[in-house]
């Protein structure tokens, strides 16, 4: 019978894959995951992205296979992320391979620190999971952890910096309110939007108004310019004041938005209005 042959042939297959088995198994070393660097990127007032990368050294003969990793990011002690990524790298035999990372945060995700994260100078954050490898001998689990610090964001100074009357009518005049904005971070504030009320020598002259901000560079300042208009009637004793060049008390409540960031304001000062 021809099936004996071909059995036997099946047997001493498997026999000697199994003895190749034990002997890559008994010579299979483990393979070793370094941290090597990591760097913030695209930081911005709603989060930053950590740029994170590992090295995978394979000192074995035969090459592996990297099935996927699973991590856990902390931010000051609370939990950003949790999240997987895919595998499918390939380490080769006796070699090495890069191990990449970049894993955003968004600070509106650990509510814990949103109340004190404009009073601390910069935010630690810590990294673990593993990384699973696919082998000769089975799956392998690799354990890794890293923590560092990156700088924290910094809310944009806003103030009131003066006030210019022109056109003046016979019904009243426009008086230009400035606000000078300063970015006292590394990178751009993004275009924003300012809701606020004004009141101007006790009066109030405007209420639930909304009016566009221009994005500022890192490091850099810019100035917003509210136009208002005072009526002679309305706001009779403001806008006589302003037409005269008198100093005038100017107050502005409201809220200064950029991206996802809420910045409320309460401004006052007290101007000798220009030209």
């Amino acid at each position: 019978m021809r099936s004996a042959p071909i059995a036997l042939g099946l047997l001493l297959l498997l026999a000697g894959c199994a003895e190749v088995g034990k002997v890559i198994g008994a010579s299979f070393e483990r393979p070793r995951l370094s941290f090597v660097s990591w760097e913030p990127r695209e930081a911005d007032l709603e989060g930053v992205t950590l740029a994170l990368r590992w090295q995978i050294d394979n000192p074995n003969a035969v090459g592996l296979r990297l099935s996927g990793l699973d991590y856990r990011l902390e931010v000051e002690g609370h939990q950003a992320i949790a999240g997987s990524a895919a595998g499918g790298i390939r380490i080769p035999s006796r070699g090495s391979a890069p191990l990449d990372l970049p894993v955003r945060v968004r600070y509106a995700d650990v509510p814990p620190l949103l109340g004190s994260l404009f009073s601390k100078e910069s935010l630690s954050w810590r990294i673990s999971g593993e990384a699973g490898l696919e082998t000769p001998v089975g799956p392998v689990r690799l354990p890794f952890s890293h923590e560092g610090r990156v700088p924290a964001p910094r809310p944009p100074r806003i103030s009131l910096q003066g006030i210019a009357v022109h056109d003046i009518s016979i019904g009243g005049l426009t008086l230009d309110v400035k606000l000078a904005i300063q970015n006292p971070n590394a990178f751009a504030l993004p275009l924003g939007a300012l809701s606020y009320g004004l009141r101007v020598a006790g009066a109030e002259v405007v209420a639930g108004a909304s009016h566009p901000l221009a994005a500022v560079a890192g490091g850099k300042g810019g100035v917003a310019v509210l136009p208002v208009h005072l009526s002679f009637g309305a706001a009779g004793a403001a806008a006589r004041r302003a037409a005269a060049g008198d100093p005038l008390d100017v107050a502005l409540q409201g809220t200064a938005g950029f991206g996802g960031l809420k910045l409320p304001l309460d401004l006052k000062g007290r101007f000798a209005p220009g030209k």
